[in-house]
C-alpha cells in the first residue's frame, strides 16, 4: 500500500501508472477502495494542498464507488468555497478512473455545473479520453452509460443463498422486486438463514445501485433533451447499439418519438416498442432502413395533427414520456425576423439579476468576460452539435456560439436588483470571425429552444 502511494507521488502529471495497476491487482477491491477513501480523507485533514495533489491521482485512479462518491462531493464544496483550481483537479482524477459511473460523472459536470472553470475541466478531460479512444465526445458520453449489470430482459438478480430477488427495471425508470413469482415492497436486509458474507454483499451492490439508477436516470434525461436541442443524428446500427441493448436507454427509448431522417429532414417518425417492434404513427410495423440517420425528433417539425395522433397513441399505452418532448412550447421567427442579424423581441424586459443568472446557468448558459470593476454585460453559450474526426487526426465542429445582452451585473453582485435584456445573436461556432447569422441560417429546433429558455425566464414574452 505504501509502495502505491509512493508510485505516484513522483508522478509530474495526471496519468495511470501501470506499475501501481500491476501492485493493485494483488489487492481486494473493496480494501483498495476503503483505503483510497482513508488516504483522500487524511489528505483533505490536512488542507488538500495543491502541492500534494498527487494523492487525487492516486485515489482517483484507483478507487471504486466510495471514492467517486467521496470525489463529486468534495468537486460540489470546494467550488462553492472558491476552489475552483483544487475541484478541476479532482475532475481529472475522476476521469482517470476510467469507469461508466466515472466518466459519467464527469460528463454531467461538462454539460451543466455551474463552476465555469470545473465544468471547462470536465469537457477537457473528456475531449482527452476521446481522443485516446479515437472517438468523438458525444460517442464517448454514449459508451459510458452503464447497464447497472441488468439483462436483456431488464432484470438483476441479487443472491442470498437460500432465497433470490430479481429486480427489475421499468419503462417508467422505476425498479420492482420479485422473490420468486411475489412482489416485495423493499429489499429486505439479510436474515439468519441466509448466506451471512453473500447476502450482505448482495444488500450492499442493490443499496449502490439503487444510488446509481437515480444519477444514471437524472444524468440521461438531462442529456436526451440537450440532444433534442442539438439535432444530433445516429447511425441505425449505433442507435440500435445504445437504445435496444443498453437496460437503461432501453427504457428512455420506448418513450419517445423517434425519426428518420434524410439529409437533415424528417422523413418518418417511429416509436420503438418494448416486444423490439418500430410502429409509425398509423401503428403500421416498419422496418428501420439500415443506412438509417436516426434522431430524436422535435414538435417543431409536426405537424398539429401528427403530434396529436403521437400523444393519443402515447397515452392509450399509458406511456410516460421521460422528459417533455412532445408538448414542449415550439417558437418560430417572424417573417421580419427571418431576415434578420439579431433578435430584439426580448430588448427592455426587466428581471431581477438572481434570476437571470440562476435559470441561465442552470440551462447552460455561461457569464460573460469581465470588463472594468468585474462587470459584465452577456451571457453565452457554445453548443456543439457534432463533432468529427478528420483525416489528419484534427477535429472539426458544427454549432453555434449564442449571447444574450442585457444592461450587465457584477461577476461577485451582492445586492438584488432588476437588470434589462438586450438583443440576442448567433454564431457559427467554428467561424473565426464571429460574424451574426441571418436568423434563417439557425437550425429551427435550436432557434426555438432558446427562444424558450428565454421565454421562460419569467415575464419575457
Amino acid at each position: 500500500l505504501k509502495t502505491l502511494i509512493i508510485l505516484y507521488s513522483d508522478m509530474p502529471s495526471i496519468a495511470i501508472n501501470k506499475t501501481a495497476v500491476e501492485f493493485a491487482e494483488k489487492i481486494n477491491p473493496r480494501d483498495l477502495n476503503d483505503f483510497t477513501v482513508e488516504v483522500f480523507r487524511r489528505w483533505v485533514a490536512k488542507g488538500a494542498t495543491a502541492k500534494t495533489k498527487w494523492v487525487m491521482w492516486f485515489c482517483g485512479v484507483h478507487g471504486g464507488h466510495g471514492m467517486i462518491e467521496t470525489l463529486m462531493s468534495y468537486i460540489k464544496e470546494w467550488a462553492e468555497h472558491s476552489r475552483g483550481a483544487i475541484a478541476s483537479e479532482a475532475v481529472y482524477a475522476m476521469a482517470v478512473n476510467g469507469s461508466s459511473e466515472a466518466l459519467m460523472n464527469v460528463d454531467s459536470i461538462s454539460r451543466k455545473f455551474k463552476h465555469k472553470q470545473v465544468r471547462s475541466s470536465a469537457n477537457k478531460a473528456l475531449e482527452k479520453a476521446s481522443e485516446l479512444l479515437g472517438i468523438t465526445k458525444e460517442e464517448l458520453s454514449d459508451r459510458i452509460v452503464p447497464d447497472m449489470n441488468f439483462d436483456e430482459r431488464m432484470c438483476r438478480t441479487f443472491d442470498y443463498g437460500k432465497r433470490q430477488f430479481n429486480v427489475y427495471l421499468t419503462p417508467t425508470l422505476e425498479i420492482e422486486i420479485y422473490n420468486g413469482e411475489k412482489k416485495v415492497k423493499s429489499m429486505p436486509k439479510p436474515g439468519v438463514n441466509d448466506d451471512k458474507e453473500l447476502a450482505e454483499q448482495s444488500y450492499n451492490d442493490f443499496k449502490i445501485m439503487k444510488k446509481q439508477i437515480k444519477t444514471v436516470v437524472a444524468n440521461q434525461r438531462q442529456r436526451l433533451e440537450y440532444v433534442l436541442m442539438c439535432d444530433r443524428k445516429w447511425t441505425c446500427e449505433n442507435w440500435k447499439k445504445l437504445f435496444v441493448k443498453n437496460p437503461v436507454m432501453h427504457c428512455f427509448a420506448i418513450g419517445l418519438i423517434w425519426g428518420i431522417y434524410k439529409d437533415s429532414e424528417l422523413t418518418e417518425s417511429f416509436r420503438y416498442m418494448d416486444d423490439g417492434s418500430f410502429t409509425n404513427i398509423d401503428e403500421d410495423e416498419i422496418q428501420l432502413p439500415e443506412n438509417a440517420s436516426i434522431g430524436l425528433v422535435h414538435p417543431i417539425e409536426l405537424s398539429e395533427e401528427q403530434k396529436n395522433a403521437w400523444i393519443e397513441q402515447l397515452s392509450d399505452y399509458e406511456i410516460t414520456q421521460p422528459f417533455n418532448q412532445l408538448t414542449r412550447q415550439c417558437f418560430k421567427p417572424t417573417p421580419e425576423e427571418l431576415n434578420m442579424n439579431k433578435i430584439t423581441r426580448f430588448e427592455g424586459v426587466s428581471i431581477g439579476n438572481y434570476t437571470l443568472r440562476g435559470k441561465l446557468t442552470k440551462q447552460g448558459w455561461e457569464t460573460g468576460i469581465p470588463m472594468d470593476a468585474g462587470f459584465f454585460e452577456e451571457f453565452l453559450r457554445n453548443d456543439i452539435f457534432r463533432c468529427v474526426r478528420n483525416s489528419d487526426v484534427t477535429t472539426s465542429y458544427e454549432g453555434y456560439y449564442t449571447e444574450i445582452r442585457f444592461s450587465g451585473m457584477g461577476i461577485d453582485y451582492m445586492e438584488a436588483e432588476n437588470v434589462t435584456l438586450g438583443e440576442l445573436i448567433f454564431m457559427d461556432l467554428c467561424n473565426k470571425k464571429r460574424k451574426n447569422l441571418n436568423i434563417k441560417d439557425v437550425n429551427p429546433r435550436y432557434f426555438s429552444e432558446i427562444i424558450m429558455q428565454l421565454t421562460l425566464l419569467g415575464n419575457a414574452e
